[in-house]
């Protein structure tokens, strides 16, 4: 379990806690009642405790894969995708899936997959596996690097992995290039990065997305946009 996300689930009540023993008498320490907005409330002896999987951000929940829940969200976002008339899709937070990743991830995305009417024109994903191919129009999205790795970063995971997809016809989105500005903890993100991530880009033909805060340009206005 990830530090400070231990949350047990109690029929509908959700309750923290910071520590267990391992020996008997078996406890559960420190615990925090109603996490998460919930109703603390009275249960009956004999109640089944959940252990919830959250990882860092707590609106996220790792569902076990060996239960019908998938289905049950997968068919709640087709309808949404329906009603709201979407024509594409990306399926993020791939690493919030469990282990095998070949298997469970492909299979996550094929379950939504199914309820999506009509078919998505492109479909992009944080991971693309050998039986996902056919699902995704690109995958494998990586997220931004800090300034001060950036162009090592972009040789060793998108460039390198640009060339392996290749060789099963398909392609990867080059990733999510972000800004920094220069402060005290940050050299900030310099044009030249911005060149050499571009270039590497299109050399492989390949698209990326740029991701930033106007406010975080105006700290520098040398290095974008002024105000």
């Amino acid at each position: 379990m990830d530090e400070d996300r231990r949350i047990l689930k109690i029929q509908n009540e959700l309750v923290t806690y910071e520590t267990f023993t391992a020996t008997p008498p078996y406890q559960f320490l420190n615990c925090t009642r109603g996490a998460l907005n919930t109703n603390p409330g009275s249960h009956e002896e004999g109640t089944r405790v959940g252990l919830l999987d959250v990882d860092t951000w707590p609106i996220f929940v790792r569902f076990t894969q060996n239960t019908n829940i998938q289905e049950e969200v997968a068919d709640r976002l087709g309808k949404i995708y329906r009603e709201a008339g979407f024509k594409f899709t990306y399926f993020d937070g791939a690493e919030d899936v469990p282990p095998p990743f070949w298997f469970t991830v492909s299979r996550a995305q094929w379950l939504v997959l199914k309820q999506l009417d009509p078919k998505p024109l492109f479909a992009e994903g944080a991971c693309k596996s050998h039986f996902s191919w056919h699902i995704l129009t690109r995958g494998n999205a990586f997220d931004v690097f800090r300034p001060e790795v950036m162009k090592a970063a972009i040789r060793a995971y998108p460039a390198a992995e640009a060339q392996q997809v290749a060789k099963d016809f398909t392609s990867v989105n080059f990733g999510w290039i972000g800004y920094w500005p220069p402060n005290k903890d940050t050299i900030g993100t310099q044009p030249d990065m911005i060149e050499y991530t571009n270039q590497s880009r299109r050399g492989l033909g390949l698209p990326c997305e740029s991701l930033g805060e106007f406010g975080s340009v105006e700290i520098a206005p040398a290095h974008g946009r002024q105000s």
